[in-house]
């Protein structure tokens, strides 16, 4: 069995030992790749030191940065585009890093220069749109996000960025139809279904959207999703259920207003003392949810 058939049966020891003897340039960097795959981080770097190539530079800044020392992955890769400054690999890998720091002006410094080298690149679009979005330049990224699905529209993370990017832009049609779109592909995904319960509660649609996020709870919503359904279902007048979610959005969760909505489900309920002694509680974790359960007290 060679070497690559041993790797997509994942038998990368055996694969190790068929390049136990091979000290050429490329079976170490092949041999520090499936290192990397298997997490020996620090073998990597010991068996790349001193070897300057693009290759090398990547795969050591890699393990650096698995190793959680990203400033270290960032200085292996600085250095590398001063031997190489036309390498576009260089200056994506430098915006990926400099982009899980939440330094998204660095990232996209480095995927423009990537993109002056490589401008027909689909994956460094896809990075430069994601880092616009993560700027809040919502029109810029649901343009490049535009392109990438013209020529991959199954690329359900785009999809599922551009229709967040409508939707902060007010453009919740479009969003909606981005989000039915995606769901197409991924009829489970409880991002989009809390997303598009989010558009139908702002547009008054309740029961539409207590259905979505029906789905997300389903599928193991989060304390957020649970307390939506439980104000849907109180503007639906489903008290009963409402109180259900709320409750079990504060097993999750205790925010103060998730208290409050439960004071005002307490009262459709009649249960006006536990309402009182409820909203006293809200007013008392936080001041600012006062007005909202004011006439409780």
């Amino acid at each position: 069995m060679d070497i690559e058939e041993l790797l997509k049966e994942n038998k990368y020891e055996e694969a190790l030992a068929l390049l136990e003897n091979d000290n050429s340039l490329n079976s170490k960097l092949f041999k520090a790749s499936i290192l990397l795959n298997l997490g020996r981080n620090d073998e990597v770097i010991s068996l790349l030191n001193g070897i300057n190539t693009i290759e090398s530079c990547v795969l050591i800044s890699r393990a650096y940065s698995n190793l959680k020392q990203i400033s270290k992955a960032i200085e292996t890769l600085e250095k590398c585009t001063q031997r190489f400054p036309y390498s576009h690999s260089i200056y994506s890998e430098l915006g990926k890093l400099y982009e899980s720091q939440s330094d998204y002006e660095t990232a996209l410094r480095y995927i423009n220069k990537a993109l002056e080298i490589i401008p027909i690149s689909s994956d460094y679009k896809f990075l430069k749109a994601k880092i616009l979005y993560f700027q809040g330049n919502y029109e810029d990224s649901s343009f490049l996000l535009g392109e990438i699905l013209r020529l991959n529209p199954k690329n359900l993370e785009a999809r599922i960025i551009r229709a967040s990017c409508y939707y902060n832009l007010g453009l919740r049609m479009d969003a909606l139809a981005e989000i039915n779109r995606a769901l197409d592909q991924d009829n489970n995904n409880s991002l989009l279904h809390s997303l598009k319960g989010m558009i139908y509660y702002e547009t008054g649609f309740y029961k539409l959207a207590l259905a979505e996020y029906k789905i997300t709870i389903r599928n193991g919503g989060n304390s957020e999703d649970l307390y939506m359904a439980a104000l849907c279902s109180y503007l639906l007048n489903y008290y009963n259920d409402a109180l259900v979610y709320i409750d079990n959005a504060l097993t999750k969760k205790t925010e103060p207003k998730y208290y409050a909505l439960k004071a005002r489900i307490q009262k459709a309920l009649g249960k006006l003392d536990e309402a009182k002694n409820l909203a006293k509680e809200v007013i008392a974790m936080d001041k600012s949810l006062t007005e909202i359960v004011r006439d409780l007290l």
